[in-house]
């Protein structure tokens, strides 16, 4: 299931993990640096670079979570950051897209909407359950894999279609959970 790739990779690594001297913070700040590299590359119109940015940015935001396992540096701090990094990371590349003019303003703005009111919902219900209400459709994981493949084979607009489809769906999803997990 699409939920666990994550899980998957990160235990695949592990081994690797153990042996990378950076500290989980340093990836996730490589991760955000790899995403605003991606943004400029949008910028200037070179998307097969942008796309391969995107994944890189994306494998370092896995490489961070197996790093801090891995070597038992998980903290409270790293997993805020870690959370950070990704809503920066969909914002530097889906504004990088609406910058270059690639799509029209309405729909840029839309996706950035449901990326961050999805991801807002989860947060203030699980501050208040504490539990994950997360969906398989908002995970950012597929989000990176649709970003780089639509900016590789330059078919933005079907991106940020698809995109602003899961988001809405995504958000659906998440009000749907509150509701169930909030009515007592």
């Amino acid at each position: 299931m699409l939920f666990n790739i994550k899980g998957r990779i990160e235990n695949k690594i592990a081994p690797i993990a153990r042996h990378i001297p950076l500290s989980p913070n340093t990836i996730t700040i490589l991760s955000i640096i790899s995403m605003a590299f991606a943004g400029y590359h949008v910028t200037n119109y070179h998307f097969v670079y942008a796309g391969i940015l995107v994944f890189v940015s994306g494998f370092l935001d896995i490489l961070d979570g197996a790093v801090a396992k891995a070597n038992n540096r998980a903290t409270e701090f790293g997993n805020f950051f870690d959370k950070f990094a990704d809503r920066l990371n969909d914002m530097i590349i889906i504004s990088s897209v609406i910058v270059a003019g690639l799509v029209s303003i309405y729909l840029g703005l839309f996706v950035l909407l449901v990326i961050v009111l999805a991801s807002y919902s989860s947060a203030v219900v699980e501050s208040i359950t504490k539990t994950n209400i997360g969906s398989v459709l908002s995970m950012r994981g597929l989000r990176i894999l649709i970003i780089a493949a639509g900016l590789i084979s330059n078919n933005i607009l079907i991106m940020m279609a698809v995109l602003a489809v899961l988001g809405v769906l995504a958000l659906g999803d998440r009000i749907l959970n509150a509701a169930k997990l909030l009515r007592h």
